[in-house]
């Protein structure tokens, strides 16, 4: 009988019927007396000891709790950014990591477009002013014949293309792996990473973050910006430099921002950002649909299985380090 611990604080959120992917097949699931919150590494290195299988969301899967693992033989990731997992450590301990790419796409791209509308119409901002017993006459932008930029163009950022050809926007797109067909049929002009920090109304993030994409916008790139315009960030935290964030939004550089992630999530201090009008923040739930949510866990079950089981999964991301096809 194999052994799951969960830890993913989505897992049976939108149905219990969930866990039916492993109970139906015998089996069992470990307690977690964590569950509603993020594990510490104390925590997961008790919880880990007899797991076969981890279904983890953002905890941090570090050597050290794979060394109180005596079973472990995959870790899952109920998303796609694996960065909160040690995947060298892994893959030297024979450990496979699946993630889930795709099934959060259209929530993450609808997200960061509702971002882009918000910020340029000021719905939040208005919002906030009205309930407080003003009636102001705030004045947005119009997106119609804006240029918008996005540096990642997955499947994420093509999605989010699509919506924004909607608005009559133009759109111009950044990747190291661009894909000319995709942009093709979305009308899509592929540039370099400086023509869209320097011509673009509005810039939206969608790459992992790594050693070459952390503080990718740092205070240089963010003073290069067109003044007026808008940086969205619903990738990752780290990404963006958030004290540069906060003097370009203060200085009126920026026009406004908005982030769904933080580089400490939850935070343990106040952010200065947060005394900034023109910035707009969720809580890294831009993949949080109960759609997208469903269908996650769906696909997370199934790469669990399918590594316990030694069947082909293709969601294996140290495949290659594992010498696996």
């Amino acid at each position: 009988m194999f052994k799951i611990l969960i830890t993913g604080r989505n897992f049976g959120a939108v149905s219990k019927d969930d866990y039916n992917y492993f109970l139906d097949r015998g089996y069992e699931i470990l307690p977690n007396p964590c569950a509603g919150r993020v594990p510490s590494e104390d925590e997961l290195c008790e919880m880990i000891v007899d797991a076969d299988a981890i279904l983890i969301g953002n905890d941090r899967i570090t050597a050290r709790v794979m060394d109180h693992a005596k079973h472990l033989k995959v870790i899952n990731k109920s998303g796609i950014g694996v960065d909160n997992i040690d995947i060298p450590a892994a893959t030297a301990r024979g450990i496979a990591v699946t993630n889930v790419p795709g099934t959060t796409a259209n929530s993450v791209a609808e997200l960061a477009m509702g971002f882009i509308l918000n910020i340029s119409k000021l719905i939040t901002y208005t919002n906030r002013r009205v309930v407080s017993g003003m009636w102001p006459l705030d004045r947005g932008n119009d997106l119609c014949g804006k240029t918008l930029g996005i540096i990642g163009f997955g499947r994420i950022g093509q999605r989010i293309a699509k919506f924004a050809n909607a608005f009559d926007m133009k759109v111009m797109a950044y990747d190291p792996y661009f894909n000319t067909k995709a942009a093709d049929s979305l009308n899509v002009q592929q540039a370099t990473l400086d023509e869209i920090t320097e011509q673009c109304d509005y810039i939206t993030l969608h790459v992992p973050k790594t050693r070459e994409t952390e503080n990718l916008f740092d205070a240089e790139r963010i003073s290069r910006m067109k003044k007026g315009s808008y940086l969205i960030n619903a990738a990752r935290g780290g990404i963006v430099d958030e004290d540069a964030l906060y003097d370009a939004l203060m200085r009126g550089h920026l026009a406004g921002a908005a982030v769904d992630v933080l580089a400490q999530e939850p935070p343990v201090e106040r952010p200065k950002l947060y005394d900034c009008e023109n910035f707009l923040i969720t809580s890294h739930s831009g993949g949080n649909s109960n759609d997208s949510v469903a269908m996650t866990c769906k696909v997370s079950a199934e790469n669990i299985i399918a590594v316990l089981e030694g069947q082909q999964c293709h969601n294996v991301v140290n495949a290659k380090e594992l010498g696996q096809k």
